[in-house]
């Protein structure tokens, strides 16, 4: 009897302890579920953010796009004012740069490392022989024949994201063969030819109407060997395109380009180029948006104009900033960002509808999460459909902590989210299309 009794009791321990543990599990798988749902909900909030922030800065920049071909520097706020969350305010800064306190960089002041050359590269201060070498078979063996990231180049290269190099290199700088309010002059025609007395002037007329047959990337070349003076091409360039579509990659802006990059460019040494960004400061505006002015400048003389003119340029079309999302306390707007992510972002600004080239997050703690896929906006959707949030005062963004980076691609590995290979027709680069 007194077994049968404690076989019971030890019978119904055992359901107890198990019902117990049951229980327990469910709770915690209860836990695990909510806060899954949890991160889900802060990630969509945070996504909502980063896309709120970028249809802000992208319309800015389609507002500004007539300065690029001008060879003037776009302009952003340092803080958009997304919405109100309670006693809270979501906000996006764009984090100045510590020397020149912009916010927006151009990709063409870079060297593009799918079209330099190995002499160019090696150039560059960090980038040896063995360097330049590797980049150049790096991106001969890439899908297409060219790198879709700087940070491949910088891979190939052996260089990480802090080195010197890393701000100097670029895979994201084309422009539009036709830039606005240019005179497509190719095929030449006789109403082509009336417009161009019209708009240009009988000298203009009569170079463009001499030129010998060629292609977009030579077509300055071909105006300059035509030309009897520098002023004459410049202006004749300044209005006129050899093709309606398309784009052409790789050129230095002349206008923005730093000297440690200008002195890259064949028979350019670094003493002429501290000279021609001196000379350059003392421009206005207007002299300095034409390509010809190192020439009637004094800077340059004229049998350097067959190898420089295909690889300069006046004016950017696609610019970095590091955007920062997050929130402040509705009383103190320039309150340092909590809750806050960022992100390096290559605005292009090549065509009507701006795009983004590149989006890549930068961690402020050593993790990874890959690169995150924006949407692009439907080229037929309604204007009268978008809903733009409000952009309000330009507040200074506060220090932040010490950044730590994405590990730079290996070329060799295969990326998820690469997308194919632009055509010839359209060499620009970048994961949204």
């Amino acid at each position: 009897m007194r077994n049968r009794r404690g076989i019971v009791l030890a019978t119904v321990a055992v359901i107890g302890v198990a019902a117990i543990w049951i229980a327990t599990a469910l709770v915690q798988v209860a836990a695990v579920t909510v806060s899954a749902s949890d991160l889900d909900m802060r990630r969509g909030n945070q996504l909502l953010r980063l896309e709120s922030a970028l249809s802000v800065l992208l319309g800015r920049m389609a507002d500004q796009r007539g300065d690029c071909a001008a060879g003037l520097s776009l302009e952003l706020p340092k803080q958009v004012t997304l919405w109100t969350e309670g006693d809270w305010v979501v906000v996006a800064r764009l984090v100045a740069d510590d020397q020149t306190d912009a916010v927006l960089q151009p990709e063409a002041a870079r060297l593009d490392a799918n079209t330099a050359d190995q002499e160019a590269l090696g150039r560059i201060d960090g980038i040896d022989d063995d360097a330049a070498l590797a980049i150049i078979k790096a991106r001969t063996a890439a899908k297409g024949g060219q790198l879709i990231d700087h940070r491949a180049v910088l891979a190939a290269a052996g260089l990480d994201l802090d080195a010197p190099a890393a701000d100097m290199l670029t895979v994201l700088a084309h422009e539009p063969i036709a830039r606005p309010g240019c005179i497509v002059v190719e095929p030449w025609s006789d109403e082509l030819a009336s417009e161009v007395q019209r708009e240009l002037g009988d000298e203009a007329l009569a170079v463009l109407g001499s030129l010998p047959e060629g292609t977009p990337e030579d077509f300055a070349m071909r105006v300059a060997a035509a030309s009897e003076s520098p002023e004459l091409w410049g202006a004749i360039l300044a209005g006129t395109a050899p093709a309606q579509s398309g784009y052409v990659s790789g050129r230095i802006d002349l206008a923005q380009a730093p000297a440690p990059i200008l002195a890259t460019l064949p028979g350019i040494d670094p003493a002429t180029a501290a000279r021609l960004v001196e000379v350059r400061d003392d421009l206005p505006d207007d002299e300095r948006a034409l390509l010809s002015w190192p020439w009637t400048q004094g800077v340059l003389d004229r049998a350097a104009e067959a190898e420089l003119l295909s690889r300069l340029t006046v004016g950017a079309w696609t610019w970095r900033c590091t955007l920062a999302c997050g929130v402040v306390p509705e009383a103190d707007l320039d309150a340092a960002l909590r809750d806050v992510l960022r992100y390096e972002v290559v605005f292009d600004v090549s065509d009507e509808t701006p795009r983004i080239a590149s989006l890549r997050r930068v961690l402020l703690v050593p993790e990874h999460i890959g690169v995150i896929p924006l949407p692009q906006r439907d080229e037929d959707e309604d204007d009268e459909d978008r809903v733009e949030p409000a952009v309000e005062g330009v507040v200074e963004p506060s220090a932040g902590d010490a950044r730590i980076d994405d590990e730079p691609l290996d070329p060799d590995d295969p990326d998820p989210d690469e997308q194919p290979q632009a055509t010839v027709e359209d060499p620009r680069l970048g994961r949204w299309r």
